[in-house]
Parts: C-alpha cells; sequence; structure tokens
C-alpha cells in the first residue's frame, strides 16, 4: 500500500505483526542501528506466521550506533497525541498515498509497538492519518503496557550532547567544502521597511510653523535615500532615521531606497 517495498509498495498485504519485522523504523534505533533485510526476516519469524528455517536471520547494520541514538533522541521529542504524555517513547507515524493506511510505530526501551488503522479492503478513509488515528492507539497500548516504560538505554560513546554555542566549531553550520558561509539572505540580510510612519496612517503636527515629521526604517544596506512625493530629502547616510519637514497639510507619499536597490513606500496624511 505504501511506496517501500517492505511496507506493501509490491502490492501485497502487509500486516502491523509482519511489518515490525520488515519495515525498516523504528526497529534500527532500539538495536543501535542494527536490522535486518526483509527476506532474512521473513526466514525463522514464526512469530508472524511464516515457516521458520534451520539457521536464525542474520542481523545486518543499517546506522551507526550514534546515528541511531540521535534519531531516537529526536522521535522521543515528537508531540505526543492531546491527553497523552510525551517524552516517554520514541515514535513516528505515516499515512500512505489516498488516506488507505495510518500507521504508528513507536519503542521504549525495551518493547516495539506498531499500530495500523484501515479498512481491510484498502478502501480510502477520508481524513485518515497516522498521527490522528494510529498514534492516539499506540501511546493507550504503552500504557496498557506498563506502568512505567523500559528507559532507553545510555548515549553510546561519541554523542554529542550540547547546545548550538558549545559544538564544535564545524558542526555550528552546514556548508560546503572551502565555504565560508552564507554571506546573504532574508534572515541575514533583511530587506528595507519603514517601521515610522505606518502605512496609511495620520500624522499630527500640533499646529507648529515648521513642523517636523520622523521618518524611520529598519533594515536595508546602508545608505538610505528618503523621497518625498518623488523628490529626495536631505539625510545621513550613516542613520535610519530622518527628520522631514512637510510643506503642508494633506496626503504625501514616502519612499525609501537602500544601497541595494530595495524599497519601501508608505501613504499618509499630515494634518
Amino acid at each position: 500500500r505504501s511506496l517501500p517495498p517492505c511496507g506493501g509498495g509490491l502490492g501485497w498485504g502487509v500486516s502491523p505483526a509482519l511489518a515490525d519485522v520488515h519495515y525498516p523504523h523504528p526497529r534500527p534505533f532500539p538495536r543501535r542501528g542494527g536490522r535486518e533485510t526483509c527476506q532474512e526476516a521473513g526466514q525463522g519469524a514464526t512469530r508472524v506466521g511464516l515457516q521458520p528455517d534451520a539457521k536464525r536471520p542474520v542481523s545486518r547494520r543499517l546506522l551507526s550506533p550514534v546515528a541511531a541514538w540521535y534519531v531516537s533522541d529526536i522521535l522521543r521529542d515528537a508531540p505526543p497525541p492531546a491527553s497523552a504524555r510525551g517524552g516517554r517513547i520514541a515514535y513516528k507515524t505515516g499515512t500512505s498515498y489516498g488516506h488507505r493506511d495510518a500507521w504508528a510505530a513507536g519503542f521504549d526501551g525495551r518493547h516495539t509497538i506498531v499500530v495500523w488503522v484501515g479498512r481491510a479492503d484498502a478502501t480510502a478513509t477520508p481524513g485518515l492519518t497516522g498521527r490522528t488515528a494510529a498514534a492516539p492507539i499506540l501511546f493507550d497500548a504503552f500504557a496498557r503496557l506498563s506502568d512505567k516504560v523500559a528507559p532507553f538505554a545510555a548515549p553510546p560513546p561519541g554523542v554529542i550532547r550540547a547546545t548550538s554555542g558549545a559544538l564544535p566549531l564545524p558542526l555550528r553550520r552546514f556548508q560546503s567544502p572551502g565555504d565560508d558561509g552564507p554571506q546573504d539572505g532574508p534572515y541575514l540580510d533583511p530587506p528595507v521597511s519603514i517601521t515610522f510612519p505606518q502605512d496609511r496612517t495620520e500624522v499630527a503636527t500640533d499646529g507648529d510653523d515648521k513642523p517636523e515629521v520622523a521618518l524611520k526604517a529598519d533594515g536595508g544596506a546602508l545608505p538610505l535615500v528618503w523621497l518625498v512625493d518623488g523628490a529626495p530629502i536631505d539625510s545621513d547616510p550613516e542613520r535610519r532615521d530622518v527628520l522631514w519637514q512637510p510643506q503642508g497639510r494633506g496626503f504625501a507619499t514616502v519612499t525609501v531606497i537602500d544601497a541595494k536597490g530595495r524599497t519601501d513606500r508608505v501613504a499618509i496624511r499630515v494634518r
């Protein structure tokens, strides 16, 4: 039913018990990366009704212990369903194409449980998802299994547990070899925007003979150029604010342009 061959992508039905043997996750993670291939898992899997062979299945490692622990630690922080406690198990949900299958697979330090929700005739169920249909059953199953879940294994040697600031320099930012890091971007170099006055607002001058209106901008690359009704006004190239003396009351269009040609514009009324 789903695309992975071990999950039914070849057209044959998959039960939750069979998925517990075949499905590539989450079983690699409680085993610290060890797993069995689809063919190997089927051999000797008497608990799912298959004929046992004389030889035990050969376990092969899919992930390193460190990588498996990292993934398990991430899955432990997955938001739990409503009215369920988080952090007790590591779990992952899934929904097949067309909302035919809803899956939830979870584990603690000792047990692995797989939940499937769907129709036996593979008919689509509108709105069926793993998180809303299967995950609550998964958490209820662990609650019925034991009052206390089995603790997870301790981190294997080589695991780094630290905040971003405490990480080694090469791990603080993903980048290509020889790349000094991003030099530009919407978060590193935000576009210029007028913060005062706001668009379509009125500015009171209190009847002064020579009123002044403060214009302020945020972001953008200096120097900034200010224009009122298309005419430039004097401004300090090292600042993002300027005082403007309107010639009278009425409507005006204020525009700011930064050094990279990015603009922002507001329409105001001076009264």
